[in-house]
């Protein structure tokens, strides 16, 4: 049997994707304030994101976000009078879902880097000059 790609070509003129970054999105409900706070934190704890690649800025916004999932939930779930269970909630099953995520979580943060780091002093070449003539080394 043989599968044909026109089957989406046809449609290919009615197709419009819009793409939302997860600001423009939060933004309108007012969420992206909490997570957004926390990763600057983070991005400066790490000496700025000027000093960072753009694959470990991707991984602190990430943890920001995932960050923010643990936290709702975690407020979610102890100010619960009661402890949600039957036959519509598998609260175990819940609690293993949670700690898988701050696993991945705590992943996450190792990979981004758990000390603080100073920003990084940058030199112009005139202070790297003045440096040289007093016979230090450039460092």
């Amino acid at each position: 049997m043989e599968t044909s790609a026109p089957a989406i070509s046809k449609y290919r003129n009615r197709l419009k994707i819009k793409l939302d970054r997860l600001e423009d999105v939060a933004n309108r409900r007012g969420t992206y304030q909490a997570i957004r706070e926390w990763r600057d934190a983070v991005l400066a704890d790490l000496g700025g994101p000027e000093h960072l690649s753009q694959v470990k800025q991707t991984l602190v916004e990430e943890a920001a976000r995932t960050h923010a999932l643990l936290e709702h939930s975690w407020c979610w779930l102890l100010t619960q009078e009661t402890l949600p269970y039957g036959k519509d909630v598998d609260l175990l099953r819940w609690l293993a879902e949670l700690h898988t995520l701050q696993s991945v979580f705590i992943t996450m943060l190792c990979r981004i880097g758990l000390e603080r780091r100073p920003p990084r002093q940058i030199k112009t070449v005139e202070e790297l000059a003045a440096k040289y003539a007093k016979g230090q080394p450039p460092a």
